[in-house]
């Protein structure tokens, strides 16, 4: 089955409740998701790698402090960031960050720099 088309573009997952006569498209952004997984799982680790380990909630406030601090440098609604990282808990962090400010992250893989 495939999912319904977003008809919110700044929606950035959207979540298929299936029932007997229909799907719903329910769109829910990575900020919704990050904090209600901080609020219900708390201290579990969300990133692991050899050099980072992040639980929900570090997640979470992680998001927090980077979003006020790209709103405090004049990033907001709309306002396209781009970004040369690797695939990293940075990386989950900024794009966390963007959606709970609505900015547009355009990041740039690092192998093509």
């Amino acid at each position: 089955m495939s999912s319904p088309a977003p008809s919110d573009r700044s929606a950035s997952f959207f979540f298929v409740a299936e029932s007997s006569a229909s799907a719903k498209a329910l769109p829910v952004d990575s900020s919704e998701i990050v904090r209600t997984a901080a609020d219900r799982f708390g201290d579990r680790q969300v990133l692991c790698s050899a050099t980072d380990a992040l639980t929900y909630r570090d997640l979470d406030a992680a998001a927090d402090r980077v979003a006020a601090g790209l709103v405090h440098r004049g990033i907001g609604p709309g306002d396209v960031v781009s970004d040369v990282l690797p695939s990293c808990a940075e990386w989950v962090v900024l794009a966390v960050a963007l959606d709970r400010i609505g900015a547009v992250h355009a990041p740039v893989s690092p192998k093509l720099t």
